[in-house]
Formats: C-alpha cells, sequence, structure tokens
C-alpha cells in the first residue's frame, strides 16, 4: 500500500470524530462520497483551492487530514491552520492530532510514523522538522513565516479575510499551497463576496 499517496492514507488510516454520534463518534473517513476523491486529486494539483461547503459535507476533516498527511510524509513542513480566532484554529490542530492518534499502526507502523506532541497552538514532528500551528486572522500572523501550507477555515466569515489571503500569496508563489472553505454567507449567491470571487477565480489581478 502506497501510504505517501493521501487519497490511500484517507481510505486507510483515517478516523474523525463525529461529535453528533453519541453511540459510534470514532468513524473511518467516508470515502465512498464521491466528491472526497476528487477534491483530494484537485487539491494534489492546484497550489490554490477554494472550496464552499455545507455544515454535514465531510469538508474541514478532509483538508486536516491531508495537510496531516503533508506533515508526516515530508520533512521541514511548516503548515498553518488559520481560523477566525486563535482558540477556534487550535480546534483544527487538535482534530489532527486525533488523527494522528488514531492511524492504525498495524497499517501505517511506527517504524515510518513520525513522533508527534501537541503543545498549545503546535503539533510537533521533531524527528523530521515538521509541524502544524494554530493561527488567527489577519496579515501578520503569516508574513513572518516561511509556509509550506495554509489551511483557511470558514474564510468568509473572517473580519480580515481579504488581507490575510493577500498576506499568503507570496507561499504560493515559493512552491507552498493555501486552502480555504467556508459555510458560504448568506450574501453568497447575490453579492460578490471575496469569498464567492475566490470560488469563481474572479480576483482582480
Amino acid at each position: 500500500m502506497k501510504l505517501r499517496d493521501p487519497w490511500a492514507f484517507l481510505s486507510n488510516c483515517v478516523y474523525t470524530e463525529d461529535e453528533v454520534d453519541l453511540r459510534s463518534p470514532v468513524k473511518q473517513a467516508p470515502v465512498s462520497r464521491a466528491y472526497l476523491k476528487t477534491l483530494v486529486r484537485t487539491w494534489q494539483r492546484e497550489p490554490l483551492l477554494a472550496v464552499p461547503k455545507s455544515r454535514r459535507m465531510w469538508i474541514t476533516w478532509l483538508f486536516i487530514a491531508l495537510y496531516l498527511h503533508d506533515a508526516i510524509t515530508h520533512n521541514h513542513r511548516r503548515i498553518f491552520f488559520v481560523s477566525k480566532k486563535e482558540v477556534d484554529a487550535d480546534e483544527l490542530v487538535k482534530r489532527a492530532h486525533f488523527i494522528y492518534r488514531n492511524i492504525p499502526r498495524d497499517i501505517f507502523s511506527d517504524e515510518f510514523l513520525p513522533k508527534a506532541r501537541y503543545k498549545e497552538n503546535h503539533l510537533i514532528f521533531d524527528d523530521i522538522n515538521s509541524s502544524i500551528n494554530a493561527v488567527a486572522q489577519g496579515p501578520d500572523q503569516l508574513r513572518q513565516y516561511t509556509a509550506s501550507g495554509i489551511f483557511m477555515d470558514e474564510f468568509a466569515f473572517w473580519e480580515k479575510g481579504r488581507e490575510t489571503y493577500t498576506a499568503s500569496k507570496p507561499t504560493i508563489l515559493g512552491g507552498g499551497r493555501v486552502t480555504i472553505v467556508s459555510t458560504p454567507p448568506p450574501q453568497f449567491g447575490t453579492e460578490d463576496s471575496f469569498f464567492k470571487k475566490l470560488c469563481f477565480d474572479t480576483i482582480e489581478s
């Protein structure tokens, strides 16, 4: 099994938490949903990707898993999870840690899986010098770093979305990746919100 392929990793190693299901909250990734493989392969091709979602679509967990896979299968990765508030971004990092802790070791053995340690706002893989870090929205949060990947969640509801996006663009030019997802705001269908422009690639150059 080629676990360096993110789809193989998602299909065999990813378990997440469904807070709504009291009987069986830990669930394997729902890879039978047809849109997931399409999104995985699109994410692999596109360094800048914006995805609208509905609340029960399996989107946030998907990209957390993909960036975790990137972090544990490459050396020297610096990945940022960004949300409206730092505490919300840290919840995304905790989800990545949850996936990591539930990776079946009979499939992805400890011999090849780097050790992880969590501390507030950080999931760190010391052996390979990679990390996933939580930051709040805002241009100054990202400008001081060189990022391998940036995942922005619920972007449409940020006050500083445009500024954060602008600060992240140099990452793409240097070989990085930015993924933006959000539940569309009420004005998404009637007005040209910034998130809508990103989704339909109508941002002025």
